[in-house]
């Protein structure tokens, strides 16, 4: 099980990370397909033979994975620490407002350093990096993005979504 693991880590897991962009902006009909493959990949690793014996979340939750619509939200906020945190190029924290930067009325958005979610006038504006990391960014809890390191971010954002 040790060298499936390994073997999945060395081969597959860095194409999820590093073709993060283009899964993020897939249709979901071809993301499924991906996460068929994951899943697969799991059973196989566990020697689950039938995919009735295990359900998807067990499989991940034993070998400590997100699935590619998880891992692809995860890489997104940490690209959007990163730009914010000055440990991108200054373009990726351009894409970003602060709701205290637009409107000087302190409402609880613009006390918690929430970006500000322009009104999209297109569907594909809304698919697109800067719209759709905005809203996953508001959506996390305020110890997760408060994190003081990139390290810490990791961990706190892994730890709430695998439980």
């Amino acid at each position: 099980m040790e060298a499936r693991i390994t073997f999945y880590n060395g081969i597959i897991l860095p194409h999820f990370n590093y073709c993060c962009s283009v899964w993020g902006n897939c249709s979901n009909m071809l993301l499924d397909r991906v996460f068929k493959l994951q899943k697969r990949a799991a059973r196989l690793i566990l020697n689950v033979q039938r995919p009735s014996d295990m359900a998807t979340d067990v499989l991940f939750k034993k070998l400590n994975w997100l699935s590619i619509h998880q891992h692809i939200r995860y890489q997104k906020c940490i690209q959007i620490y990163k730009g914010l945190n000055d440990l991108a190029p200054s373009y990726i924290r351009q894409m970003f407002t602060f709701r205290h930067e637009v409107s000087t009325r302190a409402t609880r958005a613009s006390v918690h350093d929430k970006l500000h979610l322009p009104k999209p006038r297109t569907e594909l504006y809304k698919r697109s990096f800067a719209y759709s990391g905005a809203e996953l960014w508001n959506k996390l809890d305020q110890c997760i993005t408060d994190a003081p390191s990139l390290a810490c971010f990791k961990h706190r954002y892994r730890s709430s979504v695998l439980g």
